[in-house]
């Protein structure tokens, strides 16, 4: 159960996610999202989801999800998306967000594909996995889920 936005290439995706979270919490969605999470859930918490596989030239398409419990949708702005199954390698973010983020992302990129003798980025979808809305701790801790394909 996930709400998309579709943005134009430029360099600040993380500005354009955070005011996109920012935009579904003050409209109401990110509290819709959270009604369709499951009593028994596989992953704790909110997911910022990037479809990087699909990524066009000049779209960026990100969603905010949660696991979906297979209850019918009755929010018009809300769909439900597939997520295939996959590897993922699972990074630790620790910090306030976004700034943690974008430090662990950029070490996956420059130090884990790089180094790795075994994985190569899988083209597939990106997860975020937020337990908490604490984003804002210096102490918080989240997730990051990147698609890999052996080499």
């Amino acid at each position: 159960m996930m709400k998309t936005v579709e943005k134009p290439a430029s360099g600040t995706a993380t500005k354009d996610i955070s005011a996109f979270w920012d935009a579904c919490a003050e409209d109401g969605s990110t509290r819709e999202i959270c009604s369709y999470f499951p009593k028994m859930p596989k992953m704790e918490g909110m997911l910022g989801i990037c479809f990087s596989g699909g990524m066009e030239a000049l779209k960026f398409p990100y969603g905010i999800g949660v696991e979906y419990d297979g209850r019918p949708v009755v929010h018009d702005n809300l769909e439900i998306v597939e997520i295939p199954a996959h590897t993922y390698a699972v990074f630790t973010c620790k910090g306030k967000m976004p700034e943690a983020f974008v430090t662990t992302y950029k070490k996956i990129v420059s130090e884990f594909f790089p180094q790795s003798d075994r994985y190569e980025y899988g083209q597939g979808i990106e997860l975020e996995v937020y337990p908490s809305e604490k984003v804002d701790d210096p102490n918080y801790t989240c997730e990051t889920w990147i698609a890999v394909n052996e080499k």
